[in-house]
């Protein structure tokens, strides 16, 4: 994965923010669909006074699958499609230990093939401080994203954490989600867990980590377990912040053909001026 991403402050209250993220995913199980993505994302965020602020964004992503299908009637592969979305978002601090946020925008889909897809999108979040260190919050999302082996897919999600914050942090996440496929006549329940932080090793070092767990129930009584892992090292430069980082999936599944692992090797150079 390439992410490079450009911060600019035009004015002291307005903050411009613009990405290009580059992934390239490969599976060692040949039921991965293997692909390249790129995404293109603009975000403009405006304080509006001490305690408002709101964002309007965008984004622009390509899916490109390995092994594409060449018409409606190809199931050898998986079809490519391109993904817009607009939204609007506001954050509200009501006092200093209450913040609430807000996002509501559409998403649309335009397939090779298939016929297109349109969708509203929105989510909001919730966070209380319960001391200087712990901070409880609960979330709700509703979008669209890819999956591994089927293609894009319509995601509900609600979430809650535990969060302790000091010189390092560690945050513990409980969510469940439905998933609904775009392409196929698939629905999956799922709820899962993650443990979550980051330790400061010197003023200018630091590693970040992530364990997760998932349990997926799927309409054909299929079920499958997600392990996940990732570690993440930086640099803190006069201009920047340069990271690598590691990170593993492995999906376990009562179908032995079903199991697969997901290995993906990143590289990050933010810089800011």
């Amino acid at each position: 994965m390439i992410n490079p991403y450009l911060l600019l402050n035009p004015l002291r209250t307005l903050q411009a923010r613009f990405d290009y993220k580059y992934e390239n995913v490969w599976y060692q199980d040949d039921d991965g669909d293997d692909a390249e993505y790129h995404h293109y994302i603009a975000t403009l965020t405006q304080e509006l006074s001490p305690r408002i602020s709101a964002n309007l964004g965008g984004g622009y992503t390509q899916y490109r699958p390995r092994n594409a299908s060449r018409s409606l009637l190809d199931d050898s592969g998986e079809e490519e499609y391109d993904r817009s979305y607009t939204s609007l978002g506001l954050l509200w601090q009501l006092n200093e230990r209450l913040a609430i946020r807000g996002e509501a925008g559409a998403t649309w889909l335009d397939y090779e093939f298939s016929e297109d897809y349109d969708s509203p999108m929105y989510g909001g979040q919730i966070d209380y401080q319960l001391s200087r260190v712990f901070t409880l919050g609960a979330a709700y999302q509703d979008d669209i994203s890819a999956s591994v082996d089927e293609g894009a897919k319509h995601e509900q999600k609600y979430s809650a954490y535990l969060g302790y914050s000091d010189r390092s942090s560690v945050k513990l996440g409980l969510f469940q989600s439905r998933d609904e496929y775009l392409e196929t006549d698939r629905r999956d329940d799922s709820w899962g867990m993650t443990l979550n932080g980051e330790i400061l090793l010197t003023n200018k070092k630091g590693l970040i980590w992530l364990l997760s767990y998932t349990d997926y129930q799927e309409q054909d009584l299929r079920n499958y377990d997600r392990y996940s892992g990732r570690i993440e090292f930086y640099h803190q430069l006069r201009l920047g912040r340069l990271s690598c980082g590691y990170t593993y999936n492995r999906s376990d599944s009562n179908l032995n053909d079903e199991d697969y692992n997901n290995n993906i090797v990143f590289i990050q150079l933010a810089l800011t001026w």
